[in-house]
């Protein structure tokens, strides 16, 4: 089995993918586990669809409407191809975060703990031996999309994640980690554990920052072949 560092080293996205999808008492665990994300608060502002079956062919035709109505030179072949992206995996979850007002917790941090858990989700999908894709683009923002589907005046679509069995296996190379260069972090120069990383420090001004400064970025040189 898979440790989790693992899956998450893995993971990735499958636009090709075909039945089945996982059974209900998999998706079930899924979302239970998911539900486990960030949530500043415990707002829980988030909702899912799950729509499979004949059920995306009506979303399909939701995304027929939005390409007829947003494409001045529509055709027919536009709005059969619209309607055809529903149907490219057994099972669409179409993530929504639904806005609360709070001091607190501004809108755009809902909006990252809803994503959180549609991040968890796909990470399930993937233990669980399947494969996901998550999908935005015109239709997440379409108010032909969010009316057909009761989305609420304080809700937004944060995507579609389309699940299913991955038609093709991925390749050795995708499934090795990157080593990723760290630029900068933020730190406190003046506590005793970060004075370990001062000698590693490239300051491109030539001057010292002084110890007791409070946050600071620290830029570093590692020995890794990419950078982020």
């Amino acid at each position: 089995m898979k440790s989790f560092l693992e899956i998450m080293a893995q993971r990735q996205s499958f636009p090709k993918l075909c039945d089945p999808a996982p059974d209900k008492k998999t998706m079930n665990k899924i979302f239970n586990a998911s539900l486990r994300a960030p949530d500043h608060m415990q707002m829980r502002p988030w909702r899912f669809l799950n729509i499979e079956g004949i059920a995306r062919e009506k979303l399909g035709d939701l995304f027929a409407k939005h390409a007829s109505s947003s494409n001045p030179n529509n055709t027919l072949e536009l709005e059969k191809s619209a309607s055809k992206k529903a149907l490219r995996a057994p099972l669409v979850i179409v993530g929504i975060v639904c806005y609360q007002e709070n001091e607190r917790v501004p809108r755009w941090e809902q909006m990252v703990a809803a994503t959180g858990v549609m991040h968890n989700i796909s990470l399930g999908v993937f233990a669980s031996g399947f494969g996901s894709v998550w999908r935005t683009g015109a239709f997440s923002s379409s108010e032909i999309v969010k009316s057909g589907l009761n989305i609420g005046e304080n809700e937004d679509i944060t995507g579609f994640l389309y699940i299913g069995l991955m038609v093709s296996t991925p390749s050795k190379d995708s499934l090795t980690a990157p080593e990723w260069n760290v630029l900068e972090f933020n730190c406190r120069l003046g506590d005793p554990e970060t004075q370990a990383v001062l000698s590693l420090y490239r300051n491109p001004t030539g001057i010292p920052p002084p110890v007791t400064s409070p946050v600071s970025y620290t830029h570093l040189t590692l020995p890794t072949n990419r950078e982020v």
